[in-house]
C-alpha cells in the first residue's frame, strides 16, 4: 500500500499536465507562455500547481495510515516529503517535456502510459531486480519510481540514517534538473519557430 497510492497518482499527475499542456497547444493558448519574460517561470508555474495538489492527496494519505491505521515511519518524515515533492515534479516535467516535443497528445498519453504505468514493476518494489534480465535494470535504472521506492523503503520501513537516503533524493533532483531542462528547451524551440 505505501508504494501503489504514489504509483497511482504519479500516473495521474502525468495525465493531468499533459492533458493541460496539450491543451494550450491545442487551443493555440500557448502564446501566453511565450510571450511570458521568462518561459521558465511560465513552465515551473504551470507544473507546480499540479505538484502541489498530488502531493497535498499524498499526504492526506500518508496522515490516514499514520493516524488511522497505525503505519509507523521509522526514519525522517521530512527526508520521505522532501522525495516525494521531487518525485512527483519529476514526472510533471517529464510530461511536460513529451507533449512539448511531440506537439501530438495522443502520442504524448502512449508515451506517458509506457514511462509511468509500468514504474511500480520496474521499480524493485513489485519484482525484484537482483538477477533480472538487462532490459529490466536498464529501465529499472531511467525512471524516478527507482529513487523515490529505494528512499521511501529506507525511511518509512528501515529507518536508515539520513545520509543513507541522500543518493536516491539526489537521483531525483537529477531528473528534475534534466527532464525540467528539456521542457524548457522544447517550449524555448517551439517560441522560436513562432518568431520566426
Amino acid at each position: 500500500e505505501p508504494y501503489m497510492i504514489p504509483a497511482i497518482l504519479h500516473l495521474l499527475l502525468c495525465c493531468c499536465v499533459a492533458f493541460a499542456v496539450g491543451q494550450e497547444l491545442k487551443r493555440h493558448t500557448l502564446q501566453g507562455w511565450l510571450n511570458h519574460p521568462s518561459i521558465w517561470t511560465a513552465l515551473i508555474s504551470k507544473n507546480l500547481v499540479y505538484i502541489l495538489i498530488f502531493c497535498a492527496w499524498t499526504w492526506v494519505w500518508m496522515l490516514w495510515l499514520v493516524e488511522y491505521r497505525g503505519w509507523f515511519i521509522a526514519g525522517s518524515l521530512w527526508m520521505i516529503l522532501t522525495g516525494q515533492i521531487l518525485f512527483y515534479s519529476a514526472y510533471a516535467f517529464l510530461s511536460s517535456a513529451v507533449v512539448l516535443a511531440t506537439q501530438d497528445l495522443t502520442k504524448s498519453f502512449g508515451i506517458i502510459a509506457v514511462y509511468g504505468g509500468s514504474s511500480l514493476s520496474f521499480a524493485g518494489v513489485t519484482l525484484p531486480l537482483n538477477n533480472a534480465p538487462a532490459f529490466t535494470q536498464f529501465w529499472a535504472n531511467i525512471i524516478p519510481f527507482t529513487p523515490y521506492a529505494q528512499l521511501q523503503t529506507e525511511q518509512w520501513v528501515m529507518g536508515s540514517p539520513i545520509h543513507i537516503s541522500l543518493q536516491p533524493l539526489m537521483i531525483l533532483a537529477l531528473y528534475v534538473i534534466v527532464y525540467g531542462l528539456i521542457s524548457y528547451l522544447c517550449l524555448k524551440k517551439i517560441r522560436q519557430g513562432v518568431i520566426k
